[in-house]
């Protein structure tokens, strides 16, 4: 004789309908997740991208910001005196003349020089203060890069 089957009772529908809504709700999910972590993945890469570009530039100013401080001002050449061995063919009087035509030469290539030198200063100092606020701007947005960055999953 055959064993008796024992039977169960149907289960309710609804039931049966609420799991499989519930399996199908929960499916999008599923898809959902390898795709957010590619796309945080990409973020993750994209940031670490700027932040690279963003100290390479940092960098380059720096050395700029190095290299004006080293610049020296080169002055123009003075004029020539009066050449003794010349000068002693002439008259008292010419040689007076040329010495004092010297002077007026060299006095006026003085302001001269003290003008044009003046005005590389002042170029200096803002090529100096151009640079210098592109090394802050470049801090700042390093600074506001870090936060995001640290939200980035380890590399292993």
């Amino acid at each position: 004789m055959a064993p008796s089957l024992v039977r169960c009772p149907p289960l309710p529908w609804l039931l049966v309908v609420s799991v499989v809504l519930l399996l199908q709700g929960c499916s999008p999910w599923w898809q959902r997740q390898p795709a957010s972590r590619d796309k945080l993945q990409q973020r993750c890469k994209a940031l670490e991208r700027e932040r690279q570009s963003l100290a390479q530039q940092h960098q380059a100013d720096a050395q700029g910001l190095v290299a004006i401080a080293a610049e020296v001002y080169q002055p123009s050449s003075a004029p020539k005196a009066p050449d003794p061995d010349v000068a002693s063919r002439y008259s008292q009087l010419d040689q007076q003349l040329d010495n004092e035509r010297y002077i007026a030469e060299l006095d006026a290539w003085r302001l001269r020089e003290q003008q044009r030198r003046q005005r590389w200063l002042e170029g200096q100092n803002a090529r100096k203060q151009r640079v210098q606020q592109r090394l802050n701007e470049h801090q700042r947005e390093l600074g506001a890069l870090e936060p995001r960055l640290k939200a980035c999953p380890n590399k292993g």
